[in-house]
Parts: structure tokens; C-alpha cells; sequence
């Protein structure tokens, strides 16, 4: 298995500037190449695996459509309002909530064909170097689920980046390189495109996830109350219940209310002075009663409607 991209369209060709550093991993002088494989492994661990979602990737069918070319470009994140917040934790990548969405910088060691080449592949070395996986022998087991969710992430730059303006955006927020221009990037992800969803960490058969339910399943297949809190604050947690209560709280006093005009009305039915004032009074009670349960009848069937067809999109999409 050849790395994803050819050589000479290569972002990253990890020489940095200070010779004194060539063992280092492009953008993390701390993690040592060589010298150090646990702390290399563990480090990569951290940085790409997505192991709560691979975990609920047969379920994630419920929560989002099945294919890992569901991600709009960055230019229409922008359309639908959402602004792209920078998160190192690849867990939450591509993950939104409301008018947010969380993307993960490239990593620059995953701009190296040497990097592929030599980690993630055929572990290709230079002469009189050995292989990777005679030195580390862990690294044979390990580089798997890394190297899959490594060309996850990197095919959902592919769908990310599709014009010169979503290149402006990255580099913008500090997704890529400042120095990339958009010739070079259309070379480089050319060949991601092509990639089947099968040869990609299981999360990656997915493209953007929505953070709520996300929230609301992790209880059942995570054993979680949540996957990731984002309200840190109690007034934020709390915020959300304001308006459902106020609804109920309205809805019940009009009902309350109607009840209460209809049963006091009913002493005065026996009085003929007052039967047209017993009738009105009725007659109110009974209209406000509809006008309230009749909107509310319609958002809770509108709600229902609106969960039935993406459970039927759901189920019809569903790739077994």
C-alpha cells in the first residue's frame, strides 16, 4: 500500500530548519521520531484516534447520514451560519452544535510522504536505516487504527477544501500552512477523493456529526450522561430549559384558567339574567382551549413527522 499522495505533491517534507531537530515530529519538537517510540505511538494515539465514536460507528447510522462525503466545504459552513472553531482533540472534529463546528488542523507530519511512506505504509527507510518495525516492534500492531484514521482525516480536507476561497478560510483559522496556495492543494488531495469508506477508521464512514445527539446516545451506547460538554457555566446549562418551561408554564395556565371560567360559570346557569354571559363564557373557555392545544398538537406532531422521516432516511441509507 502506497501513502495517499504522490511525492512531489507533498505539503510538508519534514526538513525543519535546525538540523538539530531532524528527529523531531514536524510541529511537535517534543515528540522524538527515534530515540522515543512510546512517547511517538502515544502521541499519535492521542492525536488521531477516535475511539469513542469508532465505538459507536454501527449505531452512528441513527444520528447522521452514512457516508464520509457528507461535509460541506468551508466556504458553506459559513452559509449555514456556523463558524469554525479550532479543536486539537480529533474526536470532535467535524463535530457541530448550533452555530458552531469544531475542525482539527492538519497535522503537518501528514503532509509527508516520507511520514506515510515510512510510519504509516510500507515503512520505507533511507540506506543503512532500519525499519520501523524492526526497532519498534509494537509498531507493526499498532499502526493500523492509525494509519486508518490518519487517511480519514485527511480525506475530509479533501471534502473540506473544494475552491480557493475555502483555501482562504483554512489557512485563515490556521487549518493549513499560510503558504500553501490552492494549485498545490488541488494536487495533493487529487488522489483522497477516490478513497472508499472501508479503507478509513469506522467514524470516518461518517462526515459531520451533530454534537446533541451525539450528547443524547452517548448514554445509552457510551454509558456516558454526556460525549462532550460544551456549557461550562450553570447559567449556559440552564438556559436551554427556559424556554420549553415557559411554554408549559403557558400552556398550563390557559388551560387552567379555561377550566376554571367554565366550572365558575356553570352557578350562574340557573339564572335567567344570566344564561347569554353563561353561554359567552362557555363558549370562550372552550375556543381558548383550542387555540392553545391546537399549535401546541401541531409542534408535537411536526416534531414527531420531522423525526420519523429522518429515522425512514436513516434506515434507507443505511449501508450494511
Amino acid at each position: 500500500m502506497s501513502p495517499p499522495f504522490a511525492e512531489e505533491h507533498q505539503l510538508d517534507d519534514m526538513h525543519p530548519p535546525y538540523p538539530q531537530y531532524d528527529d523531531r515530529l514536524p510541529s511537535q519538537p517534543l515528540i522524538s521520531i527515534t530515540s522515543e517510540p512510546g512517547q511517538l505511538f502515544d502521541f499519535l494515539d492521542k492525536d488521531l484516534l477516535t475511539l469513542d465514536l469508532d465505538r459507536m460507528a454501527p449505531k452512528l447510522w441513527l444520528m447522521a447520514t452514512q457516508s464520509g462525503s457528507h461535509i460541506s466545504p468551508l466556504h458553506h459552513q459559513r452559509i449555514k451560519g456556523r463558524k469554525i472553531v479550532i479543536t486539537e482533540d480529533p474526536r470532535l472534529h467535524l463535530v457541530w452544535i448550533e452555530d458552531r463546528i469544531f475542525v482539527k488542523p492538519l497535522p503537518l507530519y501528514l503532509q509527508s510522504y516520507t511520514f506515510w511512506a515510512k510510519y504509516l505504509y510500507h515503512s520505507t527507510t533511507e540506506p543503512n536505516e532500519k525499519a520501523p518495525d524492526t526497532m519498534f516492534p509494537d509498531w507493526s500492531i499498532r499502526k493500523e487504527p492509525i494509519s486508518r484514521a490518519a487517511l480519514g482525516l485527511l480525506r475530509s480536507y479533501a471534502f473540506l477544501i473544494r475552491h480557493s476561497s475555502d483555501l482562504d478560510i483554512a489557512i485563515h483559522h490556521r487549518l493549513l500552512p499560510p503558504d500553501k496556495t490552492f494549485l498545490s492543494i488541488c494536487l495533493f488531495t487529487s488522489q483522497l477523493l477516490s478513497i472508499p469508506d472501508s479503507e478509513v477508521s469506522p467514524r470516518y464512514g461518517y462526515g459531520e456529526l451533530r454534537l446533541t445527539r451525539l450528547n443524547f446516545w452517548s448514554k445509552i451506547f457510551l454509558n456516558r450522561w454526556n460525549y462532550e460538554t460544551v456549557h461550562r457555566q450553570y447559567s449556559q446549562y440552564f438556559q436551554r430549559f427556559y424556554a420549553p418551561l415557559l411554554f408549559a408554564f403557558g400552556f398550563f395556565s390557559v388551560v387552567l384558567s379555561a377550566l376554571q371560567v367554565e366550572m365558575a360559570v356553570e352557578s350562574v346557569w340557573t339564572s335567567h339574567q344570566w344564561q347569554a354571559f353563561w353561554l359567552f363564557s362557555r363558549v370562550f373557555s372552550i375556543v381558548s382551549l383550542a387555540v392553545v392545544a391546537t399549535p401546541a398538537l401541531g409542534l408535537l406532531l411536526l416534531f414527531l413527522g420531522k423525526n420519523m422521516m429522518e429515522l425512514e432516511y436513516a434506515l434507507t441509507h443505511r449501508q450494511r
